[in-house]
Order: structure tokens, then sequence, then C-alpha cells
């Protein structure tokens, strides 16, 4: 069942669609399509560290290293005892 929040969150990214792009993207081939949505996963990863180390200049790179994975995952609906056993967080 999908959850309403999810479904909301849907709602809202089709109301900022640009519909120009879609021409242009069912243009695109699969392989760059997909090797699109790395591109923009590793932006989002780069912006959230630097936000990171703005906010938090005294934090070790490891630290906020783990911290974008355990957003990353969590944001993606990994349940939060599998995300603390991969970043290897005790609690």
């Amino acid at each position: 069942m999908i959850s309403t929040d999810f479904e909301r969150a849907v709602r809202e990214a089709f109301a900022d669609l640009n519909r120009d792009m879609i021409a242009v993207l069912a243009n695109l081939s699969p392989e760059r399509r997909f090797a699109m949505i790395g591109e923009l996963a590793d932006f989002a990863r780069a912006a959230y560290v630097a936000q990171e180390q703005r906010a938090h200049p005294n934090l070790p790179p490891e630290e906020i290293r783990l911290r974008a994975v355990e957003r990353m995952l969590l944001r993606g609906g990994v349940r939060p005892e599998i995300v603390r056993k991969v970043c290897r967080r005790a609690g």
C-alpha cells in the first residue's frame, strides 16, 4: 500500500514538472536516462555534504559521509535499524 506522504510527494513533484522536458527525456536512450539518475544522486550527495561542512565545520569528514549515507538510506525507505547496522553505529 502506498503511503499518503508518498502520494503527496508525487503530486508535488508533478506540479513542478517542466512538461517541455518530457520530449527531451523521451529522446534519450535508456542508458543515458539511467546515467542522469546517477549524476543527480551524486549532485544531491555533494550538496548535502557541503551543507553539513558549512553547518558543522568541526565534524570529521567520515562523520559527514556517514550522515550523508544515513540520510540517503532513510529517505529511500530503508528501515532505521538496517541503516544503523550498515553505518556501524551503536544504538
